[in-house]
């Protein structure tokens, strides 16, 4: 699932996502990088991340994550986007803006640093 454009990791989180990938979509992340919660604290590291994750995809549904903006400096971007996760049930959907910090890695691809899903 390796991301060559930073424009491109809104679009590969809704995937792995849509498929309850869990270890595709930590593997976005680098490996001591960190998400916001939605009460606002901070996971840092591949575990908290990974439980952040599966309680992410038992929400259930189908997300949809739209690249807003995307500005690169030498090895670090920041990204924007909206998401929406339907459920396809009667439920309300989920949605939000996000931002969020990657770095490019030494193979080119980019992973999240910091995940600000809100």
């Amino acid at each position: 699932m390796g991301v060559t454009q930073p424009s491109e990791i809104n679009a590969a989180f809704a995937d792995g996502f849509n498929r309850r990938d869990v270890d595709g979509l930590l593997a976005l992340y680098e490996p001591g990088g960190s998400v916001v919660e939605i009460d606002g604290s901070i996971s840092s590291g591949s575990a908290a991340i990974r439980d952040h994750l599966q309680r992410l995809v038992a929400i259930g549904g189908s997300m949809t994550s739209t690249n807003l903006t995307s500005v690169v400096v030498d090895e670090i971007a920041l990204v924007t986007a909206e998401w929406v996760i339907v459920d396809g049930e009667v439920a309300p959907s989920i949605s939000g803006r996000s931002a969020e910090v990657l770095r490019r890695q030494a193979d080119g691809s980019w992973v999240y640093v910091i995940d600000q899903p809100a």
